[in-house]
């Protein structure tokens, strides 16, 4: 997913609002990856879409690493090793919450 825009989400300490593209289609993303920027691609998972404070978030970035500039946007194919302990180590902290 390559980032094109942010903002930072009117009365939130620390969300920013994320335009993103897979290269097909344009996705709104909620995140609070304070270093995010236009150009960077990162890992994203697709998830049912939340509102949090008036926003709609469509996925999630799986913050850490940027991808390399060369990666092809869309699914990836063969992920990088990197990529995939980002993804899991989200998803650990997520399902921890949920306990």
């Amino acid at each position: 997913m390559e980032v094109s825009q942010v903002h930072p989400i009117e009365n939130s300490k620390n969300l920013l609002s994320c335009r993103c593209s897979d290269g097909s289609h344009i996705w709104h993303i909620v995140t609070n990856i304070s270093d995010v920027k236009s150009g960077v691609k990162l890992a994203c998972a697709v998830l049912p879409p939340v509102e949090m404070m008036n926003a709609v978030s469509e996925a999630m970035l799986l913050g850490g690493e940027a991808l390399p500039e060369t990666t092809g946007l869309g699914p990836l194919v063969n992920p990088p090793d990197s990529a995939l302990d980002q993804a899991r180590a989200q998803v650990m902290q997520i399902t921890k919450r949920m306990m």
